[in-house]
């Protein structure tokens, strides 16, 4: 399992010169305030039964196919 504390914004924060590195988007963000990010539901599923499903789509972003190629634990079944 993984415990998790989050020190930094929740929210993407216009104040810090562009990062956006919020679970959520901005409030004000046009057509979808606070939307939720990707990460959003990778907080939400590690650790549960959807884990593997939810950072799938990982994977191609960092350019590889199988999470043996970075994990150092035993793979997600």
């Amino acid at each position: 399992s993984i415990e998790v504390f989050h020190y930094h914004n929740w929210v993407d924060n216009r104040g810090e010169g562009g990062l956006r590195i919020g679970l959520r988007k901005f409030p004000d963000e046009p057509g979808d305030p606070m939307g939720k990010k990707p990460v959003w539901n990778v907080f939400r599923d590690v650790g549960t039964t959807n884990e593997a499903a939810t950072i799938d789509f990982a994977r191609e972003l960092i350019g590889i196919k199988n999470w043996s190629e970075v994990r150092n634990r035993e793979p997600i079944r």
